[in-house]
């Protein structure tokens, strides 16, 4: 089942990266947001787009903008290469 959260709040996407169980760094850490219309965003650590939390852990505030299912696909390369994909949704009301 997917998060739900209210449409205009700031919900946080995260990832972990591990190399045999231990958090680690990747060399570069990308995260690739596709809102409910299709239109993809990218951001990128290096460039401060991303916030790393603590080593392995990164998050990152995506306004909720608009209406339906999100999917974001974290990726990392170099030290630590690994690829997560989730979704959450956006609802006007929580049930």
């Amino acid at each position: 089942m997917a998060n739900k959260y209210i449409l205009n709040s700031n919900p946080t996407v995260s990832c972990q990266f591990k190399v045999l169980g231990v958090l680690t760094n990747p060399t570069t850490t990308k995260l690739r947001i596709i809102d409910p219309e299709g239109m993809e965003s990218v951001y990128w650590y290096h460039l401060g787009q991303v916030v790393r939390d603590s080593t392995g852990k990164f998050s990152k505030e995506i306004p909720a903008i608009k209406l339906g299912t999100w999917f974001y696909e974290w990726s990392g390369t170099g030290a630590c290469i690994a690829v997560s994909q989730n979704y959450y949704q956006i609802v006007t009301y929580m049930e």
